[in-house]
């Protein structure tokens, strides 16, 4: 007595299984695993996926996955496109003065249309998902890739602080020159210096008050500070550091005193 399914044959090469897998895919919009179907050209969805790559310039891995999802979401879009067509060619006209497609009194007519509808709901959503995915993945990217920066540039700050500080404990060879110097410009201090400042030059600092920017040029950032359109002033002599910002109309007239 033979078993039951003894004599059943099938495909054995990985080739006509991949084959088999296919029989009952029909337009392939609900299955879970994307694949070409056995109509469609592998060179025109390359070609589509390499030019969403190059619109999108996928920097990292999860931006290269987001970015592959988007390419298969437009090309089932136009499944839906080619499908939606092929329906509406199948439809005769309602009277000879219509289109292909507008005799609907037919049930089963509206209701693959209707299916249709709803399967590029489905698709238009994932596409939309899929973007904004990558876009939401770019921002955070871009949040801690602002936040190390911040951090180094403390960390470098810190550094810098730590050496002017410890030649500011060291022996001072012209005491008097130093105390001239401060007393000349209170932003002419070793920590400024060690940072390649110019003293007589305050440059602004984002997200302050400009009456603060003399008491924080250690934390001044010229390059953001031009992005957003904020410019560095000049220190007025004979006047406090919280007064300069208001009076730099002043320094023309002394230029113009100290030339004749």
């Amino acid at each position: 007595m033979s078993v039951a399914g003894s004599g059943r044959r099938g495909p054995r090469t990985p080739e006509g299984k991949a084959r088999s897998a296919l029989n009952a895919l029909r337009h392939g919009l609900r299955a879970r695993r994307f694949c070409l179907l056995p109509h469609e050209d592998p060179a025109e969805f390359e070609a589509l996926a390499q030019a969403t790559r190059a619109a999108y310039a996928p920097t990292d891995p999860i931006e290269r996955e987001l970015v592959e999802a988007i390419a298969v979401a437009l090309w089932r879009q136009m499944r839906v496109d080619r499908l939606e067509a092929e329906a509406l060619a199948d439809i005769p006209p309602a009277d000879d003065s219509r289109s292909c497609g507008t005799d609907l009194e037919s049930e089963d007519k509206r209701a693959r249309l209707l299916t249709l509808m709803r399967y590029r709901a489905q698709v238009e959503l994932a596409l939309a998902r899929a973007q904004r995915a990558l876009e939401r993945h770019r921002a955070l990217r871009a949040r801690l890739d602002a936040a190390t920066d911040a951090r180094d540039c403390t960390n470098e700050i810190d550094v810098l602080t730590d050496r002017a500080a410890q030649r500011a404990a060291q022996p001072q060879r012209v005491p008097l020159r130093d105390a001239e110097r401060k007393a000349r410009n209170p932003l002419d201090t070793p920590l400024l210096r060690a940072l390649g400042r110019d003293p007589d030059t305050v440059l602004p600092v984002p997200g302050l008050k400009p009456e603060l920017w003399p008491f924080c040029q250690h934390r001044a950032d010229p390059q953001r500070a031009a992005r957003e359109g904020l410019k560095p002033y000049r220190r007025v002599p004979h006047l406090p550091p919280e007064e300069w910002y208001a009076n730099q109309h002043l320094l023309a007239a002394m230029e113009r005193a100290r030339a004749a």
